[in-house]
């Protein structure tokens, strides 16, 4: 999947937009969720795409601070979910390692005989 799919865009922009809002720094919100500064900064520029656990563990994070509403957190919590899903549901062309969702694939006229179904981590992570 595209790290730029508007999904991650929604995430990553979400995520930070919460994160300044409650006045915590990168490098203390990272702290708090026990990543680096780096990998939070990759996840709010939207050129990662977070784990299941890392959702949960920003939104644990978060669900502390005053500043942050029920709202916010259960907007972060549905953007990270779809987002989430949506990577461990792509499909991945085997001859280019290029991955789409399967929406995209049936558009596009690929049959899945040529594809495999991406089966990351994530996918075996319960998220309700």
């Amino acid at each position: 999947m595209d790290n730029n799919s508007p999904l991650a865009k929604s995430y990553g922009m979400l995520l930070r937009d919460i994160r300044a809002g409650a006045n915590l720094s990168v490098a203390g919100f990272a702290r708090m969720v026990g990543t680096s500064t780096a990998w939070l900064s990759y996840i709010e520029r939207d050129e990662r795409i977070p784990s299941w656990p890392f959702v949960q563990s920003c939104l644990e994070a978060l669900g502390k601070h005053e500043d942050v509403s029920a709202a916010m957190l259960e907007r972060l919590r549905q953007a990270g979910k779809k987002l989430v899903l949506q990577k461990a549901f792509s499909i991945e062309d085997v001859s280019t390692g290029a991955e789409m969702s399967p929406v995209m694939a049936r558009k596009n006229g690929h049959s899945h005989p040529s594809r495999i179904l991406r089966h990351s981590a994530a996918s075996s992570v319960h998220i309700p």
